[in-house]
């Protein structure tokens, strides 16, 4: 064998073969032959770590790192930059900030494309949580035929349900 008959890059390659004493081609010839062999691109992989990110008035940015083969270049993007920016730290580390402490959810894109040995992974996204306003509430139904009864709701709605003091009676409604 002769020409290239190794590789561990992607792409095609020509080796040149030549029969051994007392072998022949089919075709009657001992000459050496071209043979054309390739190695395929792998399957680009990208991991994104941590998958999500929770912004709020004690945490008002968070990174991640990007890694994962995929030889190419990538670009990062905030889905909804009024929520949440990214900004470059170093080599693959992002940082995610909040804006003006708004609260909402976005999601920070990343896309990679192909290199020449691994093929184009999908793209991938950081789930961002920015969560600066909580509400918590009370809801009460004055109008049922019972006691009246109040019911927790949002960010309250963990908590156990108030009792309320009806005609200066005994309860509780905590807030």
């Amino acid at each position: 064998m002769g020409g290239t008959i190794k590789g561990t890059n992607a792409g095609e390659y020509s080796a040149n073969v030549t029969p051994t004493a007392n072998y022949q081609w089919d075709d009657g010839t001992t000459t050496a032959k071209p043979v054309k062999w390739n190695i395929g691109q792998k399957a680009g992989t990208l991991t994104l770590t941590p998958a999500s990110l929770t912004l709020n008035a004690s945490v008002k940015n968070g990174t991640f790192t990007i890694s994962g083969e995929f030889g190419g270049s990538y670009t990062v993007e905030s889905l909804d930059p009024s929520i949440a920016t990214v900004a470059l730290v170093s080599d693959k580390t992002y940082r995610v900030s909040s804006v003006n402490d708004t609260t909402g959810t976005t999601s920070i894109k990343v896309t990679c494309t192909g290199g020449s040995n691994y093929s184009a992974p999908a793209a991938k996204n950081v789930a961002v949580t920015a969560q600066f306003t909580t509400i918590y509430g009370v809801e009460w139904d004055w109008t049922s035929s019972g006691p009246t009864k109040g019911t927790r709701t949002d960010a309250a709605a963990g908590f156990g349900d108030p009792n309320p003091a009806v005609n200066n009676g005994t309860g509780s409604s905590p807030l």
